[in-house]
């Protein structure tokens, strides 16, 4: 006996598909089980008929941010605050949405006040229709948006 697999699955042009295999010696042929266009499916299917236990995959999430000023024209303290306080935290996996973002509020509310920033600038966790975000506004107009995807 073999010890591949008797299923397994790939990419076939846009869908997924779940192929039995036979062994017989050096040689291998694969007949077409199951076909999805959903990865996980396929993959779900093919750990079924391979008897082996399936574990839904936990999603990753990270943080991701907007600027609505290009780098350019980003103030001095803007940029310490992105390099510094907000990159740091990209690529990241997040499993806490909200104490992500509410530690990232206060580092970041933090270094603006040690950059002594001279016009007022809010750092703020928003919620809108069940999303998080954190905002950093100066004079009423959204700098940057920080939110985890």
């Amino acid at each position: 006996m073999s010890n591949q697999p008797e299923y397994s699955y790939k990419a076939k042009g846009n869908d997924w598909v779940v192929y039995r295999w036979e062994y017989s010696g050096n040689i291998c042929t694969g007949e077409k089980v199951y076909q999805s266009s959903d990865r996980e499916q396929a993959r779900k299917e093919c750990f079924r008929l391979n008897g082996w236990k399936y574990k839904e995959p936990s999603p990753v999430r990270q943080v991701v941010y907007k600027s609505n000023l290009g780098w350019e024209n980003m103030p001095g303290w803007l940029k310490f605050v992105v390099i510094i306080k907000i990159n740091p935290h990209l690529n990241v996996p997040v499993t806490d949405e909200a104490g992500v973002l509410s530690k990232m509020r206060d580092e970041i509310a933090e270094a603006i006040r040690s950059q002594r920033v001279r016009v007022p600038v809010r750092v703020e966790v928003r919620e809108d229709e069940g999303k998080m975000g954190l905002l950093v506004i100066r004079s009423g107009r959204g700098l940057i948006s920080i939110y985890v995807k």
